[in-house]
């Protein structure tokens, strides 16, 4: 790759952050700190709906507790590495100010299935769940 003017101070830079990193479009709202690229394997489940939506598609993984949930979510969401891992840190990221990943997005659609930790019965699930019914821009969608 040739080697592109920085257009902020018009000195060589190698290409442009998106390009080294191999991410997507130019100018899109990375969020991550330099903790969370070490993450950016788990973005591979992230993607942007037409209405500006963040998807975290985590169908097929397997979400037993929710310690599988927030290891699963923190990369794509980027969630930084103090994130309280409990469902008040939860709701504060959802609310923002967390992630500026989550903040950069009109809302965040998280897709699982319903079997582990959001099987009917499961505790655990069901409190998750309700912080996500409960949030203005949040919603889990479970799959049967």
């Amino acid at each position: 790759m040739a080697p592109s003017k920085d257009e902020s101070n018009g000195e060589s830079n190698g290409g442009s952050k998106n390009e080294a990193e191999g991410r997507g479009r130019e100018g899109e709202a990375d969020g991550r700190d330099r903790e969370g690229a070490a993450k950016g394997r788990d973005r591979d489940a992230a993607g942007d709906t037409a209405g500006g939506e963040l998807v975290v598609d985590l169908r097929g993984r397997n979400l037993a507790t929710r310690d599988d949930f927030w290891d699963a979510v923190a990369g794509p969401c980027g969630l930084p590495e103090w994130f309280g891992r409990n469902l008040d840190a939860w709701w504060d990221a959802l609310s923002g100010g967390v992630s500026p990943l989550l903040d950069a997005h009109r809302g965040l659609v998280v897709r699982a299935d319903a079997r582990g930790l959001f099987a009917p019965g499961n505790a655990d699930g069901a409190r998750l769940a309700r912080v996500f019914a409960e949030a203005a821009h949040a919603r889990l969608d479970l799959a049967q």
